[in-house]
């Protein structure tokens, strides 16, 4: 439509509006196709970079899961052995050391934080968090201890047969009556929590006993002979509080006949009751359910677990390899296995290795089951070896101890 001035003068205002709308809606489109533009440009710009950092990232995630360290050099150093009599634990980020005469805690660098002079025939110590409970097996003295030193210390009526401690503090004890056992659960300073078996007989022997992190669950596995054979019992109780507790707290048991239950874990949502031949699976929420029973036919060598995996080691029969390691989570999955000539003294579980060593060589696996490090970590004489950060470990033995540092490259300085 076109318009000379004079018309275009005489037109009414509705008539205007209809005339200048032509032109500005081509501009709107035109600025809109433009803004589109750009949208599109900085999608294409976001979701490359996100696919970028993603591929980094699992780059470096691979690399990282498949470090493959062939060395080590030695960060700190103490002169002077302890003949393998001595025992020793991570508390956080520090290193305990323990015997029958005292009890030590040290930085990384061997400094000592302080220590506690004691009397122990053997001392056997449990780590949560930031509690540690020393106590005296087939004795009758128990101590708990943080970074600052110790908490408190208490006496059991009878010989203790193992103890367990949760991130709070409290204290589960198993305790030797000649006949038959108790099961006492105790708050860190040590006042009575409850009296699980109560001297009863009814469920038989307690063999092993664990504590939920939070403190409000207790898992004990019971051991009963009768007229039709052994029996073995998962019997698994709820705490609201530190308080002594009235009744028995039961929350759920179950009876396997035939069998041992030689320990019972506590993880996140899930209890793990070892058995002879393999492991069973308990979701814990508000009901208790079992889940999964995980049975092998091959004779089980050794075992190592810690709160989130389970791992055991067979004879590999028919292989070149001597052993098989098949590591499973607590759902009864199976995370991984791998065959290995490593021949080792000990084996256990840290946060996201398995660590094997012998009196001079030491083998690292990730929970992906690569190998992380394998090889001399000293002239012999090795008696502990305690994982205390990703790559570091804390050595001794009857000359020195040492905290040493894997390292990618060899430098010809490691000892």
């Amino acid at each position: 439509m076109k318009f000379s001035l004079r018309e275009l003068l005489k037109l009414n205002k509705e008539e205007k509006d209809d005339f200048f709308d032509d032109e500005p809606i081509g501009h709107e489109e035109e600025e809109e196709e433009i803004r589109n533009s750009h949208l599109r440009r900085y999608l294409i710009i976001g979701v490359a970079a996100v696919i970028l950092v993603a591929v980094l990232f699992g780059g470096v995630k691979y690399i990282v899961d498949h470090f493959h360290y062939r060395a080590y050099e030695v960060v700190a150093e103490k002169q002077g052995g302890d003949n393998g009599l001595a025992g020793y634990a991570v508390l956080q980020d520090k290193i305990l050391k323990y015997s029958n005469d005292g009890i030590s805690l040290m930085d990384q660098d061997l400094t000592t934080v302080w220590n506690q002079s004691i009397v122990y025939g053997n001392p056997v110590v449990s780590v949560s968090g930031a509690y540690a409970v020393l106590y005296d097996r087939m004795g009758t003295d128990v101590s708990v201890y943080d970074r600052k030193g110790n908490v408190s210390s208490f006496k059991m009526d009878l010989p203790i047969i193992t103890a367990r401690i949760s991130e709070k503090g409290n204290v589960a004890l198993i305790l030797d009556n000649s006949t038959s056992a108790l099961v006492k659960y105790y708050t860190a300073g040590g006042s009575l929590i409850a009296d699980i078996n109560g001297g009863s007989t009814d469920k038989g022997q307690p063999v092993n006993v664990d504590i939920s992190e939070d403190g409000t669950i207790l898992a004990v596995s019971f051991l009963k002979a009768g007229e039709d054979g052994i029996n073995a019992e998962l019997a698994v109780y709820r705490f609201s509080g530190d308080t002594l507790q009235k009744g028995d707290n039961l929350a759920f048991s179950e009876v396997s006949a035939g069998t041992v239950i030689p320990d019972v874990v506590i993880g996140n949502k899930r209890i793990l009751a070892l058995q002879e031949s393999g492991f069973t699976t308990y979701k814990t929420g508000s009901e208790i359910k079992k889940e999964n029973t995980v049975a092998f036919d091959d004779n089980i060598i050794s075992c190592f677990y810690n709160r989130e995996h389970i791992g055991f080691v067979f004879s590999n029969v028919g292989s070149s390899q001597r052993y098989r390691i098949q590591v499973y989570d607590f759902d009864g999955n199976e995370i991984f296995r791998t065959d290995t000539d490593f021949i080792y003294d000990s084996i256990s579980m840290e946060d996201d290795s398995v660590l094997m060593h012998n009196s001079s060589e030491m083998a690292v696996y990730t929970l992906k089951g690569h190998l992380r490090y394998s090889g001399v970590i000293s002239d012999g004489g090795i008696s502990n070896v305690i994982r205390l950060s990703r790559n570091r470990y804390v050595t001794s033995g009857n000359t020195r101890m040492r905290i040493i540092q894997l390292k990618l490259l060899d430098s010809g300085n490691a000892e």
